[in-house]
């Protein structure tokens, strides 16, 4: 394997040679650290990917700073039991050819409070103050603007402040608003790529609201683009199973971007149905006029790839339970491998080798976080290997050390006979039929063994790398 170095942002490894529709033949980019305003993390999506993206926004809301949607449904829309049918009965038009019988959005609110208390997802008090851009169409024969409108219910309670939430309603089909003449019309039917010429673009709107509206300049027509780089997107799927995702992903970087002088802003942009590179290869981007904002602007844009399987005919994003019930939370597949791909991109770098050792493995569901207050200023940090942030409310204790609740617990190298134990509630989707639902005990133990099946469960560290070995209650 080869690695270079683009002007010390993006590692590049010469993995193997693809071809890509559209974009000239490439070597793969391994998607590395970007010298980037953590403070300005911004994403959105199309159609099911602005399904989507609410999907990551309401899991990681302390780490993104706004969203924006475009023809799209709202968060948790219908049952979540990853049956098509279902949800199209009561959030799409395709089984529900008069909309009289919508989800309600007051169920998805329920489902928000209850995410949070199990854990499952941030605190939703992180979208206060938030901007959300929502952009729907009167002539959508998929998601009625009364369908995509809904999630204002949604999300209003949570923002709780009407100058930080934009809606443009349109008479739109399922589309991409664009202001290019060459596409057709706003509500003409859908063409191939679904970007339409709707008398103004999108992604320019979208991020003027998002990011302020004088920090976001219009893009000139001699705008120079910079290559679409395609990146190995299959790195980042470690702690999932099923996650109907690409092999391949697209990132760009603007030019003002590609050196560590200045720190840029970093946007995610998620397809909607049949327009990932399994369908039009890189055409929805290159045509939707993100990629010209982006250079104008020093936006650095990650285009993440979903694929399409037996459930997920036409290349969705799992927005009704297809890679399992938890596809909303933190422990969605989806949403697991896009904050992987979060936490490279921000120098939060994974252990790959315990990433493989953690794959055959169910993730555990965390209660809320405990605190007992500030640790003394002679207690140390510990960590354990990068990634793990996710394990908090565990109690740290160690030599030299009074018992202290830490969030997140970090433990790494930790002297001999430090150890951090917790509670945590498991669903019941994670056990075998063997196996009963309830709460465990889980101690961590620099020495510990795996006692085997119990009411506790011991996990064995081993360093540089952390390998846990689990055991259920019988």
């Amino acid at each position: 394997m080869v690695c270079l170095t683009l002007h010390s942002l993006i590692k590049l490894c010469v993995l193997h040679a693809v071809w890509i529709v559209g974009v000239k033949s490439q070597t793969l980019t391994r998607l590395g650290h970007l010298n980037v305003n953590k403070e300005f993390v911004t994403l959105s999506g199309f159609s099911s990917g602005g399904t989507f993206a609410q999907q990551l926004y309401v899991s990681h809301s302390s780490l993104f700073s706004g969203i924006a949607v475009f023809s799209h449904t709202y968060y948790r829309c219908g049952i979540g039991n990853g049956i098509l049918r279902d949800y199209d009965a009561v959030c799409t038009t395709t089984g529900n050819l008069r909309n009289n019988e919508l989800y309600d959005p007051n169920n998805a609110l329920g489902d928000i409070y209850n995410y949070f208390a199990s854990g499952l997802i941030d605190d939703p008090s992180h979208m206060a103050n938030k901007p959300l851009y929502v952009f729907a169409g009167t002539q959508n024969y998929l998601f009625t603007a009364d369908m995509s409108l809904r999630i204002l219910q949604v999300f209003e309670p949570f923002i709780n402040n009407p100058h930080s939430i934009k809606t443009h309603v349109a008479a739109a089909n399922l589309t991409l608003p664009s202001n290019r003449p060459d596409l057709p019309g706003c509500a003409d039917p859908p063409n191939s790529v679904q970007v339409s010429n709707c008398g103004f673009s999108g992604p320019l709107e979208s991020l003027q609201f998002l990011l302020g509206g004088e920090a976001v300049t219009p893009p000139q027509r001699s705008v120079k683009i910079q290559p679409l780089l395609p990146f190995d997107q299959s790195e980042f799927f470690y702690g999932t199973e099923r996650h109907d995702m690409d092999q391949v992903g697209f990132v760009y970087v603007p030019k003002v971007c590609q050196s560590n002088e200045i720190k840029c802003l970093l946007h995610f942009y998620f397809h909607g149905c049949s327009t990932g590179r399994e369908y039009v290869g890189p055409d929805h981007i290159l045509k939707s006029g993100w990629l010209e904002v982006a250079e104008t602007n020093g936006i650095i844009m990650i285009f993440p790839q979903a694929v399409s399987s037996r459930e997920n005919t036409i290349g969705c994003w799992d927005t009704f339970g297809f890679t399992g019930q938890l596809y909303a939370t933190k422990k969605g597949a989806q949403v697991t491998v896009l904050k992987n791909i979060l936490d490279r991109v921000l120098g939060k770098e994974f252990s790959t080798s315990m990433a493989t050792s953690r794959r055959p493995y169910p993730e555990l569901i965390h209660g809320p976080p405990r605190s007992t207050g500030p640790a003394p200023s002679s207690h140390s940090d510990y960590a354990f290997t990068p990634g793990q942030a996710s394990h908090s409310g565990f109690e740290l204790t160690g030599p030299s050390s009074p018992p202290r609740f830490v969030d997140p617990v970090t433990l790494s190298n930790p002297p001999s006979g430090t150890s951090v134990s917790g509670r945590e509630e498991i669903g019941p989707q994670y056990f075998p039929p063997q196996f009963t639902r309830g709460l465990i005990q889980r101690n961590f133990k620099t020495d510990g063994v795996n006692p085997g099946l119990g009411t506790k469960c011991t996990l064995s560290m081993v360093h540089p790398n952390t390998i846990y070995q689990r055991c259920f209650t019988n």
